[in-house]
């Protein structure tokens, strides 16, 4: 259950994106009154998973993700579900999507898993494929998976053979939750942004945005069926002063998608207000004239759409009370739902699986719209001002040393390449399961290699490799997927993109131990570590929306000597070392802190480069190069005089794939691009 909570419920993240308004937690939770949503219906707990997640039900079968597996059920009496299949080993799935016999799984930083459930007894893993960030929700049609990527947007998937999934493209949206496919289009709930994308899928490998519609509060699940749309919100309202918008933003909207260009809302029916860091997702489903909207720790509201301008409540739900972190109880957040034939399946992230026995209620009709057309690729285009080198996968990261670079290709291993002023020129591949992160220390190379954990090898001549030892695999099915390797040092440590920071002993590659964990508040999803020993001692890491941390490496082994708790840099601004500073990009300026400088944070200095400065940052020389996986945007900066930064002009570039962290080679920059391969300056 720990892990769960850590990786699925998302911690503190409400309070590194919603605003100022989403700081304080609500310890009320209101009874919802039984004039405005009709009476409290009982529900009846199904033996089954301990946590449950997100659930979709196909013909008489219930997909059910929960307690890291699917669980499959035949509902033919949809009082008495019968488990009949179960496939474990799948770790912090969040939500579901079936395409023929494909279960499509959404799994965070787990990325997604693809089942096959044509026998559905005996169900099966096809593949885990590496989805560009981590994969929040996922929709499916026919031949193609949409995988919800938060600030990155859509990734559509092939699955044609789900044994083999393919990039396809990636889309942005403002912040992509979750997804819905109907007749063409990808109707996208969008969170923080209060909004919904819809996007047409004429062609999935260059999806054209139409529009970003407004919603009444925070985004998530959508749904659309014809020229009807539904979206259920929550968290703050979008519009109003901030005492009216806090906590206020719970319901569903009634929107008319008759022209997808310009929608309009036709309604929007309110839930009571309530405010919880974490849990942030809501549902919606809709059978007949009755929409079932899941509303997290308000648990399900049953509501009346026949008139679609006057929506009115007919029943509601709540799962069991758990304790909560604020203090007494509240009902379990409902993670997940479907109709059946005269009964709702909900789920709970804490309690399991239940089911509310509803006269009347019926299956989602699912329409027969024509699914996706996958085009035959175009032949891959070069990038301007850049040499290119193609690794078969997704190219998270690349480590230079001298003239060889080694590169992290994810599910298409460790790649090893010569940089020359005429390209980049292949030596070897080593086809490793999974490389998600790698780098160089003297004469060794370190190696974030997913399920199996941390790799170290010796380099030998030509870009050749030997195995000298792997640590052991992380727990609970997290993925090594970061690592930086510190300098002076015996350490090297290793992220999951998780909550933890892991702190290994690599001195004696045969019998590398971990030494040291650190957690601090929210997730670590990208590169947030400055590994250069600053006053021959320390390193820092920027805690999301939780702060700095300061270790100090120098004794028997790493000690916290820091903590700056406070809501400082999103996910996306990294530190590196600068002339024995920690350069600490802040809100689109700079600070230069001192080793182990304390806070608060408004004791410290803060520089303006001349335009937002935003990014993971790389340091060669007085030069800053500054990598926004998000936006695509890689920059230069000459810190010639550290307090007053400016840009370099000509040396700034726009991608269609996001960049990660930038390495130098003779002043030139090497540029992790996802899957556009691996990029040389020219």
């Amino acid at each position: 259950m720990r892990e769960f909570n850590r990786i699925f419920l998302f911690g503190t993240l409400l309070f590194a994106l919603s605003g100022n308004a989403a700081a304080v937690e609500d310890t009320r939770i209101l009874v919802p009154s039984p004039d405005l949503y009709g009476p409290r219906l009982p529900i009846r707990r199904i033996a089954g998973p301990r946590w449950a997640a997100g659930m979709e039900l196909r013909g008489n079968l219930l997909y059910v993700l929960g307690s890291h597996a699917l669980w499959i059920y035949d509902v033919t009496n949809p009082l008495e579900p019968r488990q009949i299949g179960k496939l474990d080993g799948l770790f912090n799935g969040r939500q579901i999507a079936i395409s023929g016999s494909a279960a499509c799984i959404a799994a965070r930083a787990n990325g997604l898993y693809l089942v096959d459930v044509s026998d559905p007894r005996h169900p099966r893993q096809f593949s885990r494929f590496d989805t560009i960030e981590l994969a929040t929700g996922v929709a499916a049609a026919g031949p193609v998976a949409f995988v919800s990527l938060r600030v990155y947007g859509i990734e559509c998937v092939d699955i044609s053979d789900p044994a083999q999934p393919r990039h396809l493209s990636l889309t942005k949206t403002p912040e992509a939750q979750s997804s819905w496919y109907d007749a063409g289009k990808l109707y996208v709930g969008n969170w923080a942004p209060c909004s919904m994308s819809i996007l047409d899928l004429a062609n999935p490998r260059t999806p054209e945005l139409l529009c970003n519609y407004p919603l009444s509060g925070y985004g998530d699940g959508v749904m659309a069926t014809g020229s009807l749309g539904l979206a259920s919100t929550g968290h703050h309202a979008r519009i109003g002063s901030p005492e009216k918008r806090k906590n206020n933003g719970h319901g569903l909207d009634l929107i008319d998608l008759a022209n997808p260009l310009h929608p309009k809302t036709l309604s929007h029916f309110h839930f009571p207000p309530y405010f919880s860091r974490g849990n942030d997702f809501w549902t919606v489903r809709l059978s007949g004239n009755t929409a079932i909207a899941a509303d997290s720790h308000n648990g399900v509201f049953l509501v009346d759409i026949s008139d679609r301008r006057n929506p009115k409540g007919v029943a509601h739900l709540r799962l069991p009370e758990v304790p909560s972190p604020a203090g007494g109880v509240r009902p379990d957040a409902v993670s997940g739902i479907a109709p059946g034939n005269n009964v709702v399946y909900l789920s709970g992230v804490r309690t399991g699986l239940f089911l509310a026995e509803i006269p009347g209620i019926q299956p989602m009709n699912m329409p027969d719209t024509p699914p996706p057309v996958i085009p035959p690729a175009a032949s891959t285009s070069s990038v301007p001002g850049f040499f290119c080198y193609d690794a078969g996968g997704q190219v998270r990261g690349a480590a230079v040393s001298g003239n060889i670079a080694w590169i992290a290709a994810s599910h298409a291993g460790i790649h090893v390449v010569r940089l020359t002023d005429d390209g980049i020129k292949p030596l070897a591949v080593h086809p490793v399961p999974e490389a998600y992160d790698c780098k160089v220390s003297d004469d060794r190379l370190y190696v974030a290699e997913g399920a199996n954990g941390l790799a170290v090898y010796q380099i030998l001549p030509e870009g050749k490799l030997a195995l000298l030892g792997r640590s052991q695999k992380l727990p609970s099915g997290e993925l090594a997927q970061l690592v930086w390797v510190i300098q002076g040092t015996p350490y090297a440590v290793v992220s999951a993109r998780t909550g933890t920071l892991r702190f290994f002993n690599v001195s004696q590659p045969n019998k590398i131990t971990q030494v040291f964990t650190h957690r601090q508040i929210s997730l670590l999803y990208g590169d947030l570590l400055c590994d250069r020993l600053l006053d021959g001692k320390y390193i820092a890491n920027n805690w999301h929306s939780g702060g700095l941390a300061w270790y100090d490496l120098s004794g028997s082994r790493p000690v916290v000597t820091n903590r700056v708790v406070e809501r400082l840099n999103g996910h996306l601004d990294g530190l590196a070392a600068l002339d024995g500073k920690l350069l600490m990009l802040n809100q689109g300026r700079y600070a230069l802190l001192s080793p182990n400088q304390p806070g608060p944070s408004k004791t410290w200095k803060r520089y303006s480069a001349g335009e937002p400065l935003r990014g993971t940052p790389t340091v060669d020389g007085t030069m800053v190069a500054t990598s926004h996986r998000s936006t695509g945007k890689v920059s230069v900066y000459d810190f010639s005089n550290p307090l007053a930064a400016k840009p370099v002009r000509q040396r700034s570039w726009q991608f269609d794939a996001p960049p990660g962290t930038v390495s130098f080679w003779h002043g030139r920059l090497v540029i992790p691009l996802s899957y556009r391969g691996l990029l040389l300056e020219r």
